[in-house]
């Protein structure tokens, strides 16, 4: 009879952490995607997004690669600096309290990755206290509170400028301090991959997109090579 109760209150607890799963599963899901809409020539921004088509002639993207998880795509470093500097469409950034509020349920999410000097030198922007290393730049931000106006189909695209780590961008439920080890924290979502160093002898960068479904509450966004969130690579995305 004991063993029979043990084995019930084992079933009932499997079922209800598969429940919470997949809830937390029904909160973000993570699809492979591409850049879409059009790119004016020379790499910026025009309102819809972007095309990876465009090619070297366009924004400067172009072979695809592969690595950790998954293919990445090749942008010219020249090319992401001149979108780093532009607005993203559909957004308004405040750089008062460092946030960015989206506007659109269906917007493009260009992220930027690098080390916390290289993002002060090209932005401008003050550095949050919790970023002592590696950060993300959002809408000439850095890691910038994110805020959707209501439940949302984001179209993330993230380039790597750093010149020697490697980088992702992953929405999480899990709020800071972060373990050395965070990976974890996006199985079942989908694995996104890690973005190579830029190469910056050889005028390229990387970049990676993808789209995340995203209903309301409080979430963050973080690195997951592991290290880089617990030094602070993280920010907040508030989804009202």
């Amino acid at each position: 009879m004991k063993a029979l109760l043990v084995a019930v209150l084992l079933l009932l607890a499997v079922g209800a952490a598969a429940l919470a799963a997949s809830a937390f599963r029904g909160e973000y899901a993570y699809t492979h995607g591409k850049p879409r809409g059009a790119l004016a020539s020379g790499g910026y921004w025009a309102f819809g997004g972007w095309d990876s088509a465009a090619g070297p002639g366009g924004a400067g993207f172009g072979m695809m690669g592969y690595g950790p998880y998954g293919g990445y795509s090749e942008i010219s470093i020249e090319a992401s600096v001149r979108l780093l500097h532009e607005v993203l469409p559909g957004t308004r950034a405040f750089s008062s309290n460092d946030s960015v509020v989206v506007y659109s349920s269906n917007a493009d999410l260009l992220v930027f990755t690098m080390g916390h000097e290289r993002a002060v030198n090209l932005t401008g922007a003050s550095l949050p206290e919790h970023a002592t290393h590696d950060v993300f730049v959002i809408d000439g931000l850095i890691d910038p509170t994110i805020v959707l106006e209501g439940a949302s189909t984001i179209n993330v695209t993230t380039i790597n400028l750093d010149s020697s780590m490697y980088h992702n961008f992953v929405v999480t439920a899990l709020p800071p301090p972060y373990p050395y080890n965070t990976m974890p924290y996006e199985m079942g979502h989908g694995m996104v991959p890690f973005l190579p160093p830029a190469n910056y002898s050889e005028g390229e960068a990387y970049y990676y997109s993808y789209v995340t479904e995203i209903g309301p509450g409080t979430y963050w966004y973080i690195c997951t090579y592991p290290g880089h969130a617990q030094m602070g690579m993280y920010g907040q995305l508030v989804v009202r």
